[in-house]
């Protein structure tokens, strides 16, 4: 039997009760406030991007068809892992191509145009299949509910990734993967709906962003985008001395006339 105090009788806690006290639960206060810091320094965003090549090279590895789709709706949309873990039949609408995203992180559901390429696969996924059933099914008609390793053999086969076998403290060895991550498709689908001049609403309203500083986390320049934009103001400098050789010549067949 536990021995309660008798400066304990009557006390009632915050946190605490008699009867809890009673079970052995400890009654300590706090002398001070510990000091924490006013903001935590934020991680820096990965790096991770997918381009077309790679694009091309993930797909022509995928073994089975729920990859492939998952591969393209990722890289396409950016819609997140669970949200294409959850979809089912009902959700897919071939005959207008939309795709209804109703299970969302953010809990707002919300309706994506499809490519052709993506009618087609997602196609190949739901065939045979009543309207409740997911998607993302494996051959064997299970559904598709961690996909990480087989990501892991993909990026291998498609040389986008390695397995590496660490030694750990004790003596035991361990394998991790390092290379492209599945969530890597999503931050490439923001970048490459904005250099297709998608207005960043409309690019926020397909990928599911719903606050901007998420949202320009994704969004992130590289190598290729400050040479493309190199590129744009060289331009813009050669438009504007062709214009000024213009203007000239104009002027003076004018003061020759």
């Amino acid at each position: 039997m536990v021995e309660i105090p008798a400066f304990l009788f009557g006390l009632k806690t915050r946190n605490f009760s008699m009867h809890q006290v009673a079970a052995g639960a400890r009654v300590e206060l706090i002398e001070c406030i510990p000091a924490f810091p006013r903001k935590l320094r934020e991680s820096k965003p990965r790096e991770g991007f997918v381009e077309d090549p790679a694009y091309k090279i993930l797909l022509s590895n995928a073994r089975e068809p729920w990859l492939r789709c998952l591969v393209d709706i990722g890289f396409n949309f950016g819609l997140r892992k669970g949200e294409m873990l959850a979809l089912q039949v009902r959700d897919v609408d071939l005959l207008e191509n939309w795709l209804t995203i109703r299970d969302s992180k953010n809990g707002d559901s919300r309706r994506i145009p499809l490519t052709r390429e993506t009618v087609t696969l997602l196609a190949e996924c739901i065939r045979g299949k009543e309207k409740n059933d997911f998607v993302l099914t494996r051959l064997d008609g299970s559904h598709v509910c961690q996909p990480r390793k087989t990501w892991y053999d993909l990026c291998c086969r498609a040389g986008l990734g390695q397995m590496l076998v660490e030694k750990r403290p004790d003596g035991k060895t361990a394998s991790r993967f390092e290379g492209l991550q599945m969530h890597d498709l999503r931050r490439s689908a923001v970048r490459r709906l904005i250099r297709c001049n998608v207005p960043e609403k409309v690019a926020m309203a397909i990928s599911g962003h719903k606050t901007r500083s998420v949202f320009d986390r994704y969004h992130i320049t590289n190598d290729r985008d400050l040479e493309q934009a190199e590129r744009q103001i060289e331009l813009g400098r050669q438009s504007v001395s062709d214009v000024e050789t213009n203007t000239k010549t104009d002027t003076t067949s004018f003061a020759h006339s």
